[in-house]
């Protein structure tokens, strides 16, 4: 009978009628035993097909996959009955499709044992393992194959406008938002986003910027437009947008999976909006109103500017109008006092263009006021506050220039829209000095933005107050503030001036009939006017290096006229009497 075994191992054998109990050890189908009566104290036996095995034992083919990552390779590790008297061979495969069990390609080489594990592989990618083991006993053959699980993680996202409506084409001002609600399988996920010219003529992408990681979470909705204007980026019109979102899940050894779409953001027509209302307040103790803007509209995610403009007027629907105040930042809160009706219009400029709104409000000037009457209320044409309004010009101030003799200067600034200005002065005004002198008022009309008090013929007077307005096509002019002006008296140097470069000059024959000589101390290169007692000029002359030039009076009426001189950094004048 054969001998009973179970591969390596002790075990014992008793025949009742020949042999007897005894303990023996083999290895394989070799093995030694002690035979009862025999001169030897072992005798050696060679079994072959030796093998057994209890009729209880049914081989076990199922098989268990575990997968890993340690320090970001992936691992998978098959683990077998790992039965005895049978042998496990394993391989694994590469295919096309999860879930799938056959018809993939090997990777690696077979290994051998009950358990086994098949490193550096990509989660990504879709595997099985085939299981063939083989049963000493019966001779038999078993293959097994089962589907490495696949870890499912996918970046998957689409642009929304607030309202949640898919779209990829966008107003600049409007927030724009990256769903990635349908991303699955995430841990961490990274945003990234360049840009290129819209339309695209062959541009090549450029790097803009990136929200960078944001660990521990799954994508959510995203406020684009809010997440890069935090960091100085704005989203501007006329650019395509290219945005990558890149989720990860270290532990399961997926680093990076990526998606990328584009959207275009352009200027929108009517997008832009300007309203706001105007709300009056008492401000208590004081007799004073705060004027403050309610319900305006704000982009805060793009590049705007807010300007607030403060006119005012003594009609009620509005001309001639005072600038009072320019007031810049999203918010507007004015104080003023009542007898005036006061116009505030709201600029706001972003990249697309500027858009103007106007309110206005009359504290105690009359009744019957309506907004149908009112020119700076509603909607605006930014162009006519700029050319339109005919604004009273600002900082007019009196000048004293040069010496030999001093120019008195009444100066401004330009107004917008205006082709010329009115300077009204009155000689010895009683608001300005004390003066037995009679007042006289005379109105004097120039194109350019000062007057010659020089070049004008001058009542006797100890002092003078002036004002200037605007001439503007269509619109009524509103004066500037009344300056006072004592006069220059004894000035030596140019106030306006740093130069040191004067050129005196001497005019003969002065009275003259018919030609003017003017002589200088030394060269001079510059501009010569010949100017009539109204300030207009009659003759021009441009000289270099000149020690002397002469003007022509023959055809002109006797009476009194000035030389200018102008050599760029000074200005001089002198009188010269026609007979």
């Amino acid at each position: 009978d054969p001998l009973p075994s179970n591969a390596l191992g002790i075990w014992q054998m008793s025949d009742p009628t020949q042999w007897n109990t005894l303990l023996s050890t083999f290895g394989g189908v070799v093995f030694n035993v002690d035979v009862a009566g025999s001169s030897n104290q072992f005798e050696n036996f060679r079994i072959d097909d030796f093998c057994f095995e209890p009729s209880t034992v049914i081989t076990d083919t199922d098989f268990e996959v575990e997968t890993d990552c340690d320090g970001g390779e992936y691992i998978v590790t098959g683990i077998s009955a790992n039965q005895p008297s049978h042998i496990y061979s394993w391989k694994l495969y590469q295919t096309t499709q999860p879930g799938q069990t056959a018809g993939g390609v090997q990777l690696d080489s077979t290994q051998m044992g009950g358990t086994v594990s098949f490193a550096g592989l990509d989660v990504q990618n879709y595997y099985y393992l085939e299981l063939t083991i083989q049963s000493l006993c019966d001779n038999v053959t078993y293959v097994v194959t089962k589907a490495i699980p696949y870890y499912e993680i996918e970046s998957i996202f689409n642009f929304e406008d607030e309202y949640g409506v898919p779209q990829t084409t966008f107003c600049y001002g409007e927030d724009i938002f990256l769903d990635g609600a349908a991303s699955f399988g995430e841990v961490n996920y990274w945003i990234g986003i360049s840009r290129r010219p819209y339309p695209n003529n062959g541009q090549n992408w450029q790097d803009f910027e990136t929200l960078g990681w944001t660990t521990n979470a799954e994508v959510p909705i995203v406020n684009l437009s809010s997440g890069f204007a935090n960091m100085a980026y704005d989203l501007e019109p006329g650019w395509e947008y290219n945005v990558k979102l890149a989720v990860q899940n270290v532990p399961a050894c997926v680093n990076w999976d990526e998606s990328v779409h584009t959207f275009v953001v352009e200027c929108c027509e009517d997008f832009f909006d300007s309203k706001f209302y105007l709300e009056r307040k008492v401000i208590s103790g004081t007799g004073l109103y705060a004027l403050q803007a309610v319900d305006q509209t704000v982009y805060p995610n793009i590049a705007e500017e807010h300007t607030w403009t403060v006119y005012s007027s003594p009609n009620v629907d509005g001309g001639p109008y005072q600038q009072e105040a320019i007031i810049s930042g999203e918010d507007f809160y004015y104080e003023v006092s009542e007898g005036l009706c006061y116009f505030v219009v709201h600029s706001l400029e972003t990249l697309c263009g500027e858009w103007c709104y106007g309110q206005s409000d009359c504290i105690n000037v009359g009744e019957g006021f309506g907004k149908e009457a009112c020119e700076l209320c509603g909607p605006i044409d930014c162009e006519f506050l700029s050319e339109g309004l005919c604004l009273a010009p600002e900082n007019p101030t009196s000048l004293c220039l040069g010496y030999n003799p001093v120019i008195e200067r009444l100066k401004w600034e330009a107004v917008a829209g205006a082709s010329d200005y009115v300077v009204e002065i009155t000689w010895n005004d009683a608001a300005c000095c004390s003066s037995n002198l009679p007042e006289v008022t005379l109105e004097f009309q120039v194109a350019s933005t000062y007057l010659d008090l020089n070049t004008l013929i001058q009542p006797q007077s100890d002092c003078l107050r002036w004002l200037v307005r605007a001439v503007c096509q269509g619109a009524e002019p509103a004066w500037s503030d009344y300056q006072c002006f004592l006069g220059c008296g004894l000035i030596e140097k140019n106030l306006e001036s740093t130069s040191n470069e004067l050129h005196p000059a001497t005019l003969y024959p002065n009275p003259a009939n018919s030609l003017v000589y003017v002589g200088f101390e030394k060269e001079f290169t510059g501009t010569l006017q010949l100017v009539d007692k109204l300030g207009q000029v009659i003759q021009i002359q441009n000289v270099t290096e000149a020690i002397r030039t002469t003007f022509d009076l023959s055809t002109l009426p006797n009476g009194l006229y000035w030389i200018m001189s102008n050599s760029g950094t000074d200005i001089e004048a002198y009188k010269l009497i026609k007979q």
